[in-house]
């Protein structure tokens, strides 16, 4: 019985070391990986060092210590790419923030650059208004929402992508009118311009003599949709070239039912270059109804599942309260010139 035990023990000792020595409980052994760092279109400034770190454990990811700039874009972390059972994917990864290794193989982060919007001068007009519609990454970089935890309707972000930054150039929806001022006032502090709105509660007034960026009213959205042209829709009379819409879109309640935004600027322009005047996402207006809907909001321009207000010199329209948040509603930016 003695001669047992005494195996037993040996037997015990002998597969401790063993899984020891193969990294059992350690984190993933003594494997190293290699962590490097791509500038991704930079214009300016250098990458940061690469690491080694071990496999298996977390690390703590450089910042832009080498001043990377890109003309156009602001630096807003790194990209990590993987794949997921959704296909491939990517990872935001702020500067300084965790990053477990996962296996052995070496990986690859790339700055991650935001574009920041470009405004046309609207002939005519003494307005410009942004070439596209506010984007999910533009919106998470100036807002710094980037769970999109003030959406509590989050039919987009959580239930049918699960990643915000696999659809960063589609336009940003579930937007309601407030969040859509708010982020009017927190880009134009971002640019140090003068705020156009105040905002105490659920009243908003507007200061059009400040520098800042604002929402479109009914007229100024109707007159740049136009494009100085003649066409039905937004840049063209055939519905296909200019807009995603409920034809097109890829929605079908029972093989696809979500979602069905699609990138900003992938159909034709109109005649002032301005994309997705028609289609893709329905856009906050400043202006308010009238009667029982005075305390409402218009959106132009219809949506991946909305027909409403397609046509330029369409009087239908959408109107919803300021406080709504739908999947089909996003918004676009006006300045002074």
């Amino acid at each position: 019985m003695k001669h047992t035990n005494s195996l037993f023990i040996l037997l015990f000792i002998s597969l401790a070391l063993t899984f020891t020595a193969c990294g059992g409980g350690g984190g993933g052994g003594n494997e190293e990986v290699v962590i490097t760092y791509n500038a991704n279109g930079a214009t300016s400034g250098t990458v940061p060092a690469s690491q080694k770190v071990i496999s298996g454990q977390t690390f703590t990811v450089q910042s832009n210590s080498g001043n990377l700039e890109r003309t156009g874009y602001i630096f807003d972390g790194w990209n990590y790419y993987f794949s997921s059972s959704r296909g491939p994917s990517k990872q935001r990864i702020a500067e300084g923030g965790l990053l477990f290794t996962g296996d052995m193989s070496d990986k690859t982060l790339y700055a991650r650059w935001v574009e920041l919007p470009t405004m046309i001068s609207i002939p005519g007009q003494d307005f410009k208004m942004s070439k596209t519609e506010v984007t999910i990454e533009l919106y998470m970089l100036i807002t710094g929402d980037y769970d999109h935890d003030n959406v509590p309707f989050n039919h987009f972000y959580e239930q049918n992508y699960g990643s915000l930054f696999d659809h960063d150039l589609y336009p940003a929806d579930s937007i309601s009118w407030y969040a859509a001022v708010k982020f009017c006032n927190d880009l134009s502090s971002f640019y140090g311009l003068k705020p156009v709105y105040t905002i105490n509660g659920s009243t908003v007034t507007q200061d059009l003599e400040a520098s800042g960026f604002r929402l479109p009213t009914k007229v100024e959205w109707e007159y740049a949709a136009a494009g100085g042209e003649a066409y039905i829709y937004a840049g063209s009379d055939n519905i296909d070239e200019v807009a995603w819409y409920p034809d097109n879109c890829g929605y079908d309640l029972q093989t696809n039912p979500v979602t069905c935004t699609h990138p900003v600027a992938q159909k034709k322009v109109n005649g002032y270059g301005l994309y997705d005047m028609t289609g893709n996402v329905s856009e906050w207006c400043w202006d308010t109804g009238t009667g029982s809907l005075s305390t409402h909001r218009y959106l132009r321009g219809g949506s991946w599942d909305s027909i409403f207000g397609f046509q330029v010199n369409s009087t239908s329209f959408e109107i919803f309260a300021p406080e709504t948040q739908s999947s089909n509603v996003g918004f676009r930016i006006v300045c002074k010139k």
